[in-house]
This record gives C-alpha cells, structure tokens and sequence, in this order.
C-alpha cells in the first residue's frame, strides 16, 4: 500500500449518489480519462469495450455499470475514467485468468486492462482503523465479491473498502447475476 504517514494509506475514494466506495492506490498503476470506448465483437456483461492507453487496445470492465447495477446506486459525474491495472500484478491464478481471457480478442493488449470508474473521485488517505469490520451475517457474502469493509464518515452515507481484483472476478465469474442488497436504503 501507499504509505504517506505511518499505519495510513492512499486510497482511491469513488462517489456516487448514495455510497462511496474505496480503492487502495497499490491496486492500479495509473489513470486515464476516456475519451473514446469502443464496442468488442463478442462481449460479455460489463467486458465488451475497449480503449486506447500507451498506443495499445486495453480491454475494460466496467466497474462503474457493475457497482451502480449491483448497489442501486447512481453516479455523480458524466466523465468516466480508467483505472489502469497490470496483470503482472495479479495473483498467479488471477494473472493466468485474465491473460487468457485477454488472448480470446486480436490485438488487446497483455500488459494492461482498464476498469471504468466514475470522475468524482479523490485521492485520500486514511487509516485502517477507521473501517469497521462487515456484521457476520454479511462478511462472508460480501468478502467473496471484494468487499472487505466499511465506515461511516457522515450520515447517510456508507463507504466500502473493494478489493478490485476480487470484484472483477467474481463480477465476470456470476456475470454480476446476483443484486446486491443496497445497505445504504
């Protein structure tokens, strides 16, 4: 993790209407705005597009379709950006997954992937002390889909600590088929 004071970290904080949900800076190598998204051939839900980043065709999730889908929640900004993640970084298991996955379409790239995520989103650093443990009965449920945790800054707002690896798995795994429960209503 990204460490600016001692047992704090970056993350990457994404607003929507009713939640935010936070990404650990070390999970992604860069950003980029997209300005142009074009449609695959034969897609999949929320893997059919793909973009240009460093002159290559990245194939993108869209993370942003997924979590407002899956949350009932919706979106604060019309801009969409592209966290950019390196399957070098990925578990083994994760790695091997993606890459064939990635060799399926000519001439996506293999050294990166993009997840689309809304604009309205800032670097923040906290501590991780400041998230509190999911109740049991929805631990379990919730940490299979990447969602480890959670805090409550202000009223009427829940914010959720993702695990993007483990959310793009699991999403592609189901085809995001399960709703999951809005907490925040």
């Amino acid at each position: 993790m990204h460490h600016s004071n001692e047992g704090r970290h970056d993350f990457l904080q994404l607003h929507y209407q009713t939640l935010d949900f936070l990404v650990d800076r070390n999970q992604f190598s860069g950003s980029t705005t997209l300005d142009g998204i074009f449609s695959l051939k034969k897609g999949q839900p929320y893997l059919a597009n793909w973009s240009w980043y460093n002159g290559e065709k990245v194939l993108l999730f869209d993370m942003n379709s997924c979590l407002k889908n899956l949350f009932r929640c919706g979106q604060t900004g019309q801009t969409q950006l592209a966290l950019i993640m390196e399957p070098e970084d990925f578990s083994e298991t994760a790695r091997n997954f993606l890459l064939r996955l990635l060799s399926r379409t000519n001439g996506l790239s293999s050294r990166y992937m993009g997840m689309i995520v809304t604009s309205q989103a800032e670097i923040r650093t906290m501590d991780l002390g400041e998230f509190n443990l999911l109740p049991p009965g929805v631990a379990n449920l919730f940490s299979k889909r990447g969602l480890y945790g959670c805090r409550f800054p202000r009223e009427e707002r829940i914010q959720f600590f993702v695990d993007l690896q483990k959310f793009f798995f699991y999403s592609l795994e189901t085809g995001a088929r399960g709703k999951y429960e809005a907490v925040a209503r």
